[in-house]
């Protein structure tokens, strides 16, 4: 456990610092086309990953499968050193310092940037609903082992997994590649409730291929998050986009965390199944997408 939080905690800053130095590589809609393509792949990633390992698990076992997972890494490591061009930071302060040296200072200035302007709170708090709709993978053991399916439960455990992911690289492509700029601005708040608010049909208790198309629907409607990334991306000031990114990432990291260990927490009570606390936190979801939507709509001026 203390290894997975190590893990996590310097996959935020690796995040941010990505995010930061993306706009200033590729420039207006090769931005978002980039962006696109960025996550269709991360998503094939995590299908392949999570469907492939739950298989692993089941015939090796759990140690083998992280002795793996931890050999796929440092070989993405050693092409990251090797195969990725050096750049410097992606924005310079006024007096010649990269904004993340100014440490706890520049944090605060990333909180009053964000916090104090509507559009840019919107859009993080855009991001940041990924917590209400990421649920069914925090559940994914209870939830597979609900099924009570002939499948192996590492398996259905890893279909759950991926089911999500699998989605939300379908929609990345669809909407990053076929719906114009314009109407993807449109379509963001509807989607983010979409993509919390399909979830409530898990409170129907479906059987796992059921659940399975839930949450890919769920995922596929994620896609919207393209579109807040870049109208993020288009609202920050060059010089403050790695503390805006950072606080972005951050947060995304900090939500999620909480709101799983929360729906494990009621899940594991036994008060509702899996399945009705995955649809409770779409439904919140949901409510807080409605808001969040209405808002966007009132302040998203189209160029």
């Amino acid at each position: 456990m203390g290894l997975l939080f190590v893990v996590t905690l310097l996959d935020s800053p690796f995040k941010s610092a990505r995010s930061a130095m993306m706009p200033d590589i590729l420039t207006g809609e090769r931005y978002v086309l980039g962006t696109a393509i960025a996550q269709t792949t991360l998503q094939v990633a995590m299908v392949s990953g999570y469907a492939l390992g739950g298989l692993v698990v089941a015939l090796l076992g759990v140690r083998a499968a992280l002795l793996i997972d931890a050999a796929t890494f440092a070989a993405s490591a050693l092409l990251v050193w090797f195969w990725v061009q050096h750049r410097p930071a992606a924005a310079v302060s006024a007096g010649g310092r990269p904004a993340g040296e100014r440490h706890l200072k520049g944090i605060a200035a990333g909180m009053r940037l964000v916090f104090d302007d509507r559009t840019l709170r919107t859009l993080i708090v855009l991001g940041w609903l990924v917590a209400f709709y990421v649920v069914p993978m925090g559940l994914a053991a209870p939830y597979a082992a609900s099924f009570h399916a002939s499948l192996a439960i590492p398996i259905s455990t890893g279909l759950v997994f991926a089911a999500g992911p699998f989605g939300t690289a379908v929609g990345a492509i669809v909407f990053g590649r076929i719906v114009p700029p314009a109407a993807r601005q449109r379509w963001m708040g509807p989607l983010a409730i979409a993509a919390c608010g399909v979830l409530l049909f898990c409170a129907l208790q479906p059987d796992l291929a059921g659940a399975l198309l839930i949450i890919a629907v769920s995922g596929a409607c994620a896609s919207y998050q393209v579109a807040a990334n870049a109208a993020f991306v288009r609202a920050v000031p060059p010089e403050h986009r790695g503390q805006a990114f950072g606080l972005a990432n951050g947060g995304m990291q900090v939500t999620q965390g909480l709101w799983i260990v929360l729906a494990g927490a009621v899940a594991s009570s036994h008060l509702v199944t899996p399945a009705t606390a995955i649809a409770i936190s779409g439904g919140l979801g949901a409510l807080l997408a409605a808001a969040l939507a209405i808002t966007w709509r009132r302040t998203y001026q189209p160029r």
